[in-house]
C-alpha cells in the first residue's frame, strides 16, 4: 500500500521553526549565561578597584597628615650631620693640640736672669713615627748680666731637669753676637723637642 504524506511539508517547516527556536534559546541563554558571568567579574573586580582606591586615598590622607613629621627629621638629620662633621673637626683638633700652659711655664721657669725671649714659635716633627713638637726660642743675652756660655747651659740644664717626662731634646742652633741700643749682646736660637 502505498502513503501518502500530506504533512510531510509542514512537519518539516514545523521541524524547522522548532529547530530554529531551539538555536535562538540555546544561544540567547549562553549568550545570557557568559553576560552573567562577564557582569559578576566585572562587578567583583569593581568593588575591589574601589576597595583599593579607597585604601590608596587612606594611605595618602597618612602621609600628607605624616609629611610634615618627615621633613622635620629631615631637617634634623642635616644638622646632625653637621654637628657630626664639626665634632669631627673638634676631636682632630683636640688630638693635635698645644699645651703651651706648660711648655710656656716650663721655659719661662728655665729662663735664668739676662737672658729675654724675643720670639716662639713651632713646628710639628714627624720623623721616627712619632708626631713631635718642636718649639723653637729665639731671643739675646745681656753679657752685663750673665755670660752667655754659662746661660745656654744653664737654660738647657733646667729645661732637661724641669721638663722630665714632656721634654725629648733641647739643642742650641746658634748664637750670634750682636748690637743693639749701642749694647753688646749675644742672640741665640734654641730648638726644644716635646714628646707628644
Amino acid at each position: 500500500m502505498i502513503e501518502i504524506n500530506i504533512f510531510k511539508e509542514r512537519l518539516e517547516k514545523y521541524k524547522r521553526k522548532v529547530l530554529i527556536i531551539r538555536f535562538f534559546i540555546f544561544y540567547f541563554s549562553g549568550l545570557l549565561f557568559t553576560f552573567l558571568i562577564c557582569s559578576g567579574i566585572f562587578l567583583s573586580n569593581k568593588t575591589m578597584i574601589d576597595r583599593v582606591k579607597k585604601d590608596i586615598k587612606i594611605l595618602e590622607e597618612k602621609i600628607q597628615s605624616e609629611r610634615m613629621i618627615f621633613e622635620n627629621l629631615k631637617e634634623k638629620d642635616k644638622k646632625l650631620q653637621m654637628l657630626c662633621e664639626k665634632c669631627s673637626l673638634y676631636s682632630d683638633e683636640y688630638k693635635n693640640r698645644v699645651l703651651w700652659s706648660k711648655i710656656l711655664g716650663l721655659i719661662g721657669d728655665s729662663l735664668p736672669s739676662g737672658m729675654w725671649i724675643t720670639k716662639l714659635s713651632y713646628k710639628n716633627d714627624l720623623t721616627g713615627g712619632n708626631k713631635n713638637l718642636i718649639v723653637i726660642v729665639e731671643g739675646f743675652i745681656s753679657p752685663f748680666y750673665i755670660n752667655p756660655d754659662k746661660g745656654c747651659l744653664i737654660f738647657t740644664r733646667k729645661l732637661k731637669e724641669k721638663g722630665l717626662g714632656i721634654l725629648e731634646n733641647v739643642s742650641l742652633k746658634e748664637i750670634i753676637k750682636g748690637e743693639k741700643e749701642g749694647n753688646e749682646i749675644y742672640y741665640f736660637k734654641f730648638a726644644i723637642k716635646f714628646k707628644k
